[in-house]
């Protein structure tokens, strides 16, 4: 049974890559998904940091 919502979404791309291209690509693919959603994150901190650094 698969997940509802955004976690069902990352199931769904984890079997079709996994099914297509093979089980290391699929784990490939969603460390890039991580690092797309995390980047806005990480771009947040380093701004906090700087501003940080001049007060």
């Amino acid at each position: 049974m698969r997940e509802s919502g955004f976690v069902g979404l990352l199931q769904i791309i984890f079997d079709c890559v996994r099914d297509a291209f093979g089980l290391r690509r699929a784990w490939t693919v969603m460390a890039v998904i991580a690092l797309i959603l995390s980047a806005p994150f990480l771009l947040f901190a380093l701004l906090v940091y700087l501003i940080s650094l001049i007060f």
